[in-house]
């Protein structure tokens, strides 16, 4: 798979660009804040329906504008694809793949990416979880029942770590306080 082409509208720094690429190698070459991280963070947006970088969409917009829109046209071999995502503000997010409306879930793995960004160097010097984080992106793409396991196995987590903190609070709120204890001098 390549992409063919990209096109940009208020998405980060880039307030109306079309990109065309070929099917050879593709340098991005530019000044410092010229938009080429954010070139690649749209190519990601496009994989995987959310940002590498911002915590949410509201971030991602141009400056003064109320969304933006992505979209991506892919070939793997003959066959053309089209990715599309816009957000507004107090509309929400919408991710359509060849004209259908797509959830972010159903989205990986069709548009397949891997971003190798600076704070990843917490995969080499950082604690383990990093490592799983990025083979679970991987994996995630190329196998749908892994994905669907792992998204059954952190919502298991998350409910298992809720009842456990529920049971503490109970807990703490029958045990009555201890009375202090004065010693005469």
């Amino acid at each position: 798979m390549f992409i063919e082409n990209l096109t940009l509208k208020n998405f980060r720094n880039h307030a109306a660009r079309f990109f065309s690429f070929s099917e050879n190698t593709v340098v991005i070459l530019g000044g410092n804040g010229s938009g080429k991280t954010n070139l690649l963070e749209a190519v990601h947006y496009l994989s995987f329906g959310k940002s590498f970088r911002a915590p949410n969409d509201d971030c991602l917009d141009a400056t003064a504008a109320d969304g933006f829109y992505i979209k991506g046209e892919t070939l793997t071999g003959s066959i053309r694809n089209r990715t599309e995502a816009s957000f507004r503000r107090g509309g929400g997010k919408t991710l359509r793949y060849d004209g259908k409306a797509v959830s972010g879930r159903q989205l990986i793995g069709r548009n397949r990416s891997v971003i190798f960004y600076t704070d990843d160097m917490n995969l080499v010097q950082g604690a383990s979880v990093y490592r799983r984080r990025y083979l679970d992106h991987l994996l995630g793409q190329t196998d749908p029942r892994y994905l669907d396991n792992l998204v059954r196995y952190n919502r298991s987590v998350k409910q298992k770590n809720s009842v456990l903190r529920d049971l503490k609070i109970k807990k703490k709120a029958q045990t009555p306080e201890p009375k202090p204890i004065f010693c005469p001098a």
